[in-house]
């Protein structure tokens, strides 16, 4: 009987069980760092959103993510940066109305308010606001003050990224940190949401995440897939397993058709084209 001799690095490794730190990040709204960079609004400072211990946690560290314990338990990166599109960039003249609002009803308590301490407050209140509202009305027509759309938010933000400024306490010295479009998970996919990492990263944890594949940006691609297939290395790691290469199997995709007797509810098509040519081919005059 021969004996078939087995190289010690093709062997597959049982797999190892591990337990590391979540990183915490920041979750921002686009409206909120549009309104950062144009008008000056200050942005939260909390980490709610975070990358779990997985296998991208552990390569972002080793391509030069910087993390810091915030305290005890938590441990926190500025170098990526988690963006909601839930919200628009509402105009001057809408806030302006809103404050009018305000207004309104902090003199309807005045009127009614029989405590002079408590009358004061809401005096000085109303005195803030309507400063507020006068400092709004002189840029009511500049380019900043108008309104801006999500899907124009998005599309800004996925081409040109964006800059915040990092303040070091130590060396009092403000540096500016532009962040880039990263990709998804699966779950921020289906509630709109996208992952933004320092630009300096970008590249080296790229590669790594394409496995080394090169994608030409004249052809085709099916980026829905890719950015799902990209994200597995995202999900929580309990244990690591080495595999060589050579003991992979790999099949190429296969398209097959075939007739199935199914439930079939229709609509107008000229309804439907309609629709999508007036949503989103014609703009709307107002």
């Amino acid at each position: 009987m021969a004996i078939t001799e087995i190289k010690e690095d093709l062997v597959t490794e049982p797999a190892k069980m591990e337990k590391g730190d979540t990183v915490y990040i920041r979750s921002l709204e686009a409206a909120d760092i549009y309104s950062y960079i144009f008008r000056n609004k200050e942005l939260s400072k909390d980490y709610v959103g975070s990358i779990p211990y997985s296998l991208e946690n552990l390569k972002l560290r080793d391509v030069g993510m910087k993390v810091k314990k915030l305290d005890e338990l938590k441990i926190i990166t500025d170098d990526m940066i988690n963006v909601k599109f839930n919200i628009k960039v509402q105009s001057a003249s809408y806030i302006i109305e809103k404050l009018v609002k305000i207004m309104k009803g902090i003199l309807t308590k005045i009127e009614k308010e029989e405590d002079d301490e408590v009358k004061e407050k809401l005096n000085k209140s109303l005195k803030n606001i309507e400063l507020r509202k006068k400092e709004l009305e002189s840029q009511i027509q500049s380019e900043q003050w108008q309104e801006v759309k999500v899907k124009e938010l998005r599309y800004k933000l996925y081409k040109e990224g964006f800059i915040i400024n990092k303040y070091n306490k130590k060396t009092k010295m403000i540096t500016p940190v532009h962040y880039v479009l990263y990709g998804r998970t699966a779950s921020k996919s289906r509630k709109g949401e996208c992952l933004f990492i320092n630009a300096k990263l970008k590249e080296k944890i790229e590669k790594w995440s394409n496995a080394g594949l090169k994608f030409d940006e004249h052809n085709k691609h099916d980026l829905a897939s890719l950015a799902a297939y990209k994200s597995l290395v995202s999900s929580s790691l309990e244990g690591t397993i080495k595999i060589h290469p050579s003991n992979m199997l790999i099949v190429d995709d296969k398209e097959s058709s075939f007739e199935e007797i199914c439930s079939v509810v229709r609509k107008d098509e000229k309804v439907i084209e309609d629709k999508i040519i007036h949503s989103w081919l014609v703009r709307k005059k107002k």
